[in-house]
């Protein structure tokens, strides 16, 4: 492997990481495998059907994989098992990030899976790394995230994000009837967040914005906020693809979001976004439309969630016939079912 990059990309991701790992002879290799590895991700499968190892992350973990590369490297090596590394980007990327120094790791073969076209083309034109489209959204759990048509509504939006300032939460300062859930940050931006006494903050109990009040909320109170909600709010210009964009999608809620860049927008069409400008008078009148829109039924919901899942489904078969091909490429002996395949890459496991 020529011009790669991987140290560079590796250390400016802030990412959460999944490893698939194929290959373990025994439940000895599998074993220690998971005892080596368990620091590097927050879950993982070991799958012991095909001949080469898989990597799938998506985390700021060089050093781990170097470390699976020191236990593991010249065992693989051995059997002619090159891992592949599947890395998803999580950021939007531009090219200054080819300032630091290449780094070279000929043990793996890495494939770069893009959030958007224009960040595979960059991979391959001004990285040199094999890469394919493939936002990370694809790889959301449609089965943790869906519609529940049993609760009322209570809130006109819902805003899933980490309160800080590249969020834009300040876009939101018109709108009353509006809950925020998020992750704390280290750096909490009061400041930028909407405090009217009408909006609402489950992860905070009597809005006493601390990190000793902070309460993180399971992913079952969130499926039940989404549906709670009229629709959903999301306002970074720009990102990564965005995992609570697809949440939203996933819940069947309509969006509103200024036009973006880093992956999300894959999924927006005109019958589940409503787009807006940057400031707070524009998502004003967006929220104002989407009512209308949603009492004249121009939104519905399934088919919100099933355009959703049609397309992770579409991307989903791309990566795993991508997979075989590179499986059989190296040995003619893995009996390989597209079915189970793909189900093993689908998702992320949290």
């Amino acid at each position: 492997m020529s011009g790669l990059c991987l140290h560079h990309f590796l250390q400016h991701n802030n990412f959460y990481s999944i490893l698939y790992l194929t290959g373990a002879e025994d439940l000895k290799t599998a074993s220690l495998t998971k005892i080596i590895l368990s620091s590097l991700i927050l879950k993982m499968k070991v799958l012991t059907d095909y001949s080469r190892v898989i990597i799938h992350l998506m985390d700021s973990q060089y050093d781990k994989l170097k470390e699976y590369d020191q236990a593991h490297g010249e065992e693989n090596l051995r059997n002619g098992m090159k891992p592949i590394v599947l890395v998803n980007t999580s950021w939007y990327y531009k090219s200054d990030i080819l300032n630091d120094h290449i780094k070279v790791l000929n043990n793996y073969e890495v494939i770069v899976l893009a959030s958007t076209v224009e960040e595979q083309e960059f991979f391959e034109r001004e990285v040199g790394l094999e890469s394919l489209h493939m936002n990370h959204n694809v790889f959301a759990n449609e089965n943790e995230f869906y519609i529940d048509e049993s609760v009322e509504k209570q809130f006109d939006m819902f805003v899933n994000s980490a309160f800080c300032g590249y969020k834009r939460l300040d876009l939101t300062a018109m709108i009353d009837n509006i809950v925020y859930v998020g992750r704390f940050p280290e750096k909490f931006d009061v400041a930028n967040i909407n405090l009217n006494k009408k909006v609402h903050f489950p992860n905070f109990e009597n809005r006493d914005f601390t990190e000793n009040s902070y309460r993180w909320l399971s992913g079952q109170e969130i499926n039940k906020l989404s549906n709670q909600s009229l629709m959903a709010g999301i306002f970074s210009p720009v990102e990564g693809a965005c995992f609570s964009s697809s949440q939203y999608l996933l819940c069947g809620l309509p969006v509103i979001s200024p036009k973006c860049r880093g992956g999300r927008e894959l999924f927006y069409d005109e019958n589940n976004t409503i787009y807006c400008e940057l400031n707070p008078l524009s998502v004003l009148q967006a929220v104002s439309l989407m009512k209308i829109k949603l009492e004249r039924g121009e939104f519905n919901r399934h088919q919100i969630r099933a355009t959703h899942i049609a397309l992770q489904e579409k991307y989903r078969a791309l990566l795993t016939e991508f997979i075989i091909k590179k499986l059989k490429a190296h040995s003619d002996k893995d009996v390989i079912d597209f079915d189970t395949l793909k189900r093993q890459l689908s998702y992320y496991q949290w």
